[in-house]
């Protein structure tokens, strides 16, 4: 694949096989690689040709970008479940940790009743 600086130079070139290279830039390049396409662009004698690769770069580049934000909202989706879901079996331990707290408080009563009533009933 050619680069930035080398598409920018294709802009004018009326060679259509030139063309076809400069096409599949557009559609292939990443996001970082068509920004640096519009810095090379000659945009202080913006031609006819220009003009028509920096619009159709644009709209490539925002395609990108909006599949790149889907991605991202997707993981932010999937860490969502896994976070409700987590935060589920801890409210389902934390109401088992209460039960066995319960029990073991009663377990100590009950064990202190039984010390007091040893106590009273030897002496």
């Amino acid at each position: 694949m050619i680069t930035p600086k080398e598409a920018a130079t294709l802009v004018d070139w009326p060679n259509p096989s030139r063309k076809q290279e400069l096409h599949d830039f557009v559609l292939n390049a990443s996001a970082k690689e068509i920004q640096m396409f519009f810095h090379c662009l000659d945009m202080d004698a913006p031609t006819t040709y220009s003009r028509e690769w920096q619009s159709r770069a644009r709209m490539a580049l925002d395609i990108k970008l909006a599949d790149e934000a889907e991605r991202t909202a997707q993981k932010l989706v999937t860490g969502t479940d896994i976070l409700i879901n987590e935060t589920k079996t801890l409210v389902e331990l934390t109401h088992s940790l209460k039960t066995l707290t319960i029990v073991l408080v009663a377990l100590g009563l009950f064990e202190v009743i039984k010390f007091v009533l040893d106590l009273v009933c030897h002496h």
